[in-house]
């Protein structure tokens, strides 16, 4: 695989001492313009988590339930586990392949313009979803198409995130992202709420069509953005990548820092191209890469073996059978953007590693005390 900094850990057994660069963590300052731009990109967790969070209400609703699900021949409907879990499911299965698609994309035609494709793909997506009259398959291809580029933003915005924040806040924006998926969550989970009671089609279709607007104005508001420096550079646009790293950090654009990561970013583009073409088998084979792959692949399904997603999807209908209040079933969602925007500002004072274990402790009691509620 392509590591940052290989060549020069390959010179320096022959002699050669490498001077260390200064860092430019320190240099600039927080600004508008740099937390704008955090903000505006991370609209794409708040259409991550408003398209997995709201469906779990529409079960519960009367008009949705005699337009998509089952007849019990008493009057009542509901939604056999096929049905309910393909109408779910299929969200993700679309965020699986369009994840995989958004790096090329991205690399072919910025990560500005991915995002902005995404976003107004998923307006498409939720337009079938709030079309869908009696077909409850209408309904789950509005969600495949939805998923699509749900999947791509998830890649592609914490990617511009990362290459266009300045470094004295770049942890708290990129974990911004994070924090504006359990927003929209909860986003869902309050209009769900706030339309249950409404007669007709308006106490689904009203929440369902909301994702329209927060996609609309993502994919119209990240163009207003710059490209990021890194992309921009590898385009040749040298001066573009310098007045955006400069305009973001509050920084002249011809000062030391600027210059520093210009060069930092030119550095790492020319290893890049010297390096021989890859296979997909070196994200194990490679040196430690086997390690980081192993890593992040645990992480990643560490976080949704803590069955955090029944809570967020199937909560509901569990939460029905339980015969528990609705001051209950709001509660996980209510507290997840809390402790999301605290993790968010923990990362600015601790390490990610010491973080993550106390987050992880702090799931474990409380699961725990899930499992023993009567």
């Amino acid at each position: 695989m392509k590591f940052f900094g290989s060549k020069r850990h390959e010179h320096a057994g022959e002699g050669q001492h490498l001077e260390r660069k200064p860092s430019p963590d320190t240099d600039g300052r927080i600004t508008f313009r740099a937390c704008f731009m955090g903000l505006v990109a991370s609209m794409g967790g708040m259409i991550f988590g408003y398209s997995s969070g709201q469906v779990s209400g529409y079960f519960m609703m009367k008009d949705y339930g005699e337009r998509f699900g089952v007849p019990n021949g008493d009057g009542t409907y509901n939604f056999s586990a096929a049905r309910q879990g393909t109408i779910t499911g299929l969200l993700s299965i679309g965020c699986l392949f369009g994840s995989l698609v958004a790096g090329n994309l991205c690399d072919s035609i910025g990560r500005r313009k991915t995002i902005s494709i995404s976003a107004l793909w998923t307006c498409v997506g939720t337009i079938i979803e709030v079309a869908s009259q009696h077909a409850w398959y209408q309904h789950a291809i509005g969600r495949l198409v939805t998923g699509l580029g749900v999947g791509a933003l998830s890649v592609a915005v914490p990617m511009y995130q990362s290459e266009s924040a300045p470094a004295i806040i770049r942890g708290l924006i990129v974990s911004c992202y994070q924090l504006f998926v359990t927003l929209g969550i909860w986003c869902a989970e309050m209009v769900n709420w706030g339309t249950n009671h409404y007669d007709g089609s308006a106490s689904w279709r009203i929440p369902n069509a909301l994702n329209f607007l927060w996609a609309l104005l993502l994919g119209v508001g990240i163009l207003l953005l710059p490209e990021s420096p890194r992309f921009a550079y590898r385009k040749g646009k040298v001066e573009e990548a310098r007045k955006t790293i400069a305009n973001l950090a509050g920084l002249d654009i011809n000062s030391p820092s600027v210059n520093r990561q210009i060069d930092d970013i030119r550095e790492k583009l020319e290893e890049e191209q010297a390096l021989p073409e890859t296979r997909l088998v070196e994200i194990f084979t490679g040196p430690r890469m086997a390690y980081r792959t192993i890593l992040g692949i645990t992480l990643q399904a560490g976080q949704q073996l803590t069955g955090i997603n029944f809570f967020f999807v199937s909560k509901l209908n569990g939460i029905t059978s339980q015969q528990l209040t609705n001051n209950h079933s709001t509660s996980e969602p209510l507290s997840s953007p809390l402790l999301a925007s605290r993790t968010a500002t923990s990362l600015s004072s601790f390490s990610a590693q010491l973080t993550a274990l106390a987050h992880s402790a702090v799931s474990m009691l409380s699961r725990s005390a899930v499992a023993e509620s009567p």
